[in-house]
Order: structure tokens, then C-alpha cells, then sequence
């Protein structure tokens, strides 16, 4: 377990938005603030290994893309593609169960 920070406003409303629309409720859930570059939790602020190694591709997506770019780009792909098949999120998830 990797422990994170707790989110804060606005990210602990977007978060437990996310808890209770689209998970599970025994689901861990945990995003990145994309202008501080913080890993953000509710609740324990631990989360797994794999977990962690999800969220840190996204920090280093912000960092490639660049913050705006990749707020806007990532709100877009979810738009157009919904979330499962976010080009953003299907990189994370394919670095954080091959790292």
C-alpha cells in the first residue's frame, strides 16, 4: 500500500461523485490534482501498489502534455469515448499491470 494524499476541494466532491456513480462500494477510488501533481484519496489515505502505478502515468501524461492540454484533452477522450476507453486511462492501466 502506497499512501497519498486526501483530496480536498473540489477534488473530494469530484471523487465521491465518481465513489458513488461509476464504482463499486468497496472501491478504492483516487485521482490525480492535475495542477499540483498530488495523488488524491477519500477516505484511508492508502492505495495499492497497482493503483498508485495508474495514477503516477497520469502525472507523467500532465507532464508530457502539459496541465490545460491535458484537462481538456482528457475531459474530451471521456466525452467522446467514455471513461474505460479513455486513451489516457488505457495507457495508465496498461503501465500500472506491466510495470
Amino acid at each position: 500500500m502506497k499512501k497519498v494524499k486526501k483530496a480536498y476541494f473540489p477534488f473530494n466532491i469530484i471523487l465521491w461523485v465518481f465513489k458513488k456513480t461509476m464504482c463499486s462500494p468497496t472501491s478504492k477510488v483516487a485521482m490525480i490534482d492535475p495542477i499540483f501533481l498530488n495523488i488524491l484519496t477519500i477516505g484511508e489515505p492508502y492505495i495499492s501498489e497497482t493503483h498508485y502505478k495508474h495514477e503516477h502515468c497520469h502525472i507523467k501524461q500532465v507532464r508530457r502534455e502539459g496541465r490545460l492540454k491535458f484537462i481538456i484533452k482528457y475531459l474530451y477522450y471521456n466525452i467522446k469515448y467514455g471513461y474505460k476507453n479513455n486513451p489516457y486511462e488505457i495507457e495508465a492501466n496498461r503501465e500500472a499491470n506491466c510495470a
